[in-house]
């Protein structure tokens, strides 16, 4: 691979999708009509024989002050997405029901201890989100059941609180996961290194988190925290949104050799989803304990969905391979190596392979940049490619979609089109976009969900929520615009597919020395 020239921030353009301030009035109830394209076929790739698990780390229950949700409901909202009625509108996900759900209530453990929290079929994770509502930054603590205080002195959160948190994280076998990280009122500017993954993909691909800037970043230390280099470089990239700038920061990370998995979470509080986007996982158990070290070893892959676009990447160094978030021994003058990645169910859309090198110096130095830009031209697409890789030199996979689902007609895409507007348009998420889409009066009286009712064109509620705020599943031609990605701040015709975690090459320890 060599010396790589150029930026993913400057190369790729970037999302920018928040859900607040959509007014209802501004979206036409008409989504398309109920002559949607026919759902996509199943994925050709069998992931699970190969112990990939699908499910959302970042769920919150009532026992969160802002949830709505009891923690058996959030399991029942799991489960259902392998229920007979809600696999026959969705025949396409027949193989594709999440299998884990991490809860991750703020500040508390306590739903973990519910005896609500158990299910016979999805894997139930304990964990919590950690931080204060004072705007230091937040992260996602899976894995656990004992409380992990962000100010045990009761004097303000510190670094040295934050290095705590994470050993105790660790003491008890779970992960720590940095949330949101450029979330505009409590970004992640700790400069510690000691993290097992960032949470690149929040809701949507930039939904609740319109973009930093320095004005931010001032409050952020006034407020007692701290500016990273990290954070700093992902707050050079301007104008294409909160999602690109949280993966700017992933490949600063990876340029400074901090290798993290790259996760994803719905961070679910009502109406909106569960596993939007989904977590991959390849476990080596189907249980807690597997998933959990699944994404310690940073073998994981995000997705708009369990029905978009999965990937399979691979690297052939000799005769050895290797995949996602595999830390590759090379040596130390470089290797040849060769790159493969299989595409499922993108078809029409783009796959990248993005790469960089090692950099000290952060501030202004250009950080990934596409080694392959490729058209996905079939519902199953093989790209190999091979490159000169020395020690530092890091890749990850990315995917772009159709803004458009296939055979959608013209109604259909003028809708997505004005959805993709208010996308762009919006700023910290709120539910007014569920108040937008919704027409049947379900949102505030779940009760009266209908599973007989249900359309195509339009969200369809889950009859295991019948209280407080109804859950809804939205359907993939309208997620799509959900996670539209935006070039000189207009929505483009394409979406964010899928993102994996990074292979970085090493220098084989067992190389004999120099002479």
């Amino acid at each position: 691979m060599g010396r790589i020239a150029g930026s993913l921030a400057t190369t790729c353009a970037a999302a920018a999708l928040a859900l607040a301030g959509c007014a209802g009035d501004d979206v036409a109830a008409d989504t398309g009509g109920d002559d949607r394209p026919p759902p996509p076929m199943l994925s050709p790739l069998d992931l699970r024989a190969d112990g990939w698990l699908r499910g959302d780390l970042h769920a919150h229950s009532n026992y969160s002050h802002d949830g709505d949700d009891a923690v058996d409901t959030l399991l029942r909202l799991a489960e259902f997405t392998a229920d007979p009625r809600f696999l026959a509108f969705h025949p396409e996900l027949v193989d594709d029901a999440l299998d884990f759900l991490g809860l991750a209530d703020h500040r508390t453990v306590a739903g973990v201890r519910d005896p609500g929290w158990t299910s016979s079929r999805i894997i139930a994770i304990g964990g919590e989100e950690f931080g204060g509502a004072e705007g230091l930054g937040h992260a996602v603590i899976s894995g656990i059941d004992e409380y992990v205080d962000h100010d045990p002195g009761a004097d303000g959160t510190t670094r040295a609180d934050i290095e705590a948190a994470i050993d105790a994280t660790h003491a008890q076998g779970g992960v720590f996961i940095a949330a949101h990280p450029t979330l505009s009122y409590m970004p992640w500017g700790w400069d510690v290194d000691a993290l097992d993954g960032l949470e690149v993909w929040n809701s949507g691909w930039a939904l609740g988190n319109p973009e930093i800037g320095a004005a931010e970043l001032s409050a952020l230390v006034a407020r007692g925290g701290e500016v990273s280099d990290y954070l700093a470089r992902a707050v050079e990239l301007q104008g294409r949104g909160g999602g690109m700038q949280a993966l700017a920061m992933y490949e600063a990370y990876l340029a400074r050799g901090v290798h993290l998995a790259l996760v994803g979470g719905s961070d679910h509080h009502a109406a909106l989803p569960l596993g939007a986007p989904v977590t991959y996982v390849r476990a080596d158990t189907a249980d807690a304990a597997g998933v959990i070290e699944g994404i310690r070893a940073r073998r994981t892959f995000v997705a708009r969905h369990a029905g978009a676009a999965q990937l399979e990447f691979d690297v052939h160094v000799g005769d050895a391979v290797y995949s996602f978030g595999d830390a590759i021994p090379i040596p130390r003058d470089g290797a040849s190596v060769v790159l493969s990645l299989r595409v499922a169910r993108a078809v029409g859309g783009r796959a990248f392979l993005i790469g960089g090198v090692a950099r000290e110096a952060l501030a202004g130095a250009p950080l990934g940049g596409p080694l392959v830009d490729a058209w996905v031209d079939d519902y199953d697409t093989l790209i190999a490619r091979s490159f000169w890789a020395e020690p530092g030199d890091w890749v990850y996979p990315m995917v772009w979609e159709s803004l458009y689902a296939p055979g959608l007609d013209d109604a259909g895409r003028g809708a997505v089109d004005g959805l993709a507007l208010l996308a762009r348009d919006s700023g910290i998420a709120t539910y007014q976009i569920v108040n937008a889409l919704e027409t049947r009066g379900v949102l505030n009286a779940p009760q009266l969900c209908d599973v007989d009712a249900w359309r195509a064109d339009e969200l369809q509620c889950m009859p295991v929520d019948a209280s407080g705020l109804a859950t809804f599943y939205v359907p993939d031609h309208l997620d799509r615009a959900l996670n539209v990605i935006v070039e000189d701040g207009a929505p483009s015709p394409w979406v964010m597919g899928a993102l994996g975690s990074a292979v970085r090459f090493v220098a084989d320890p067992n190389e004999a020395p120099a002479e």
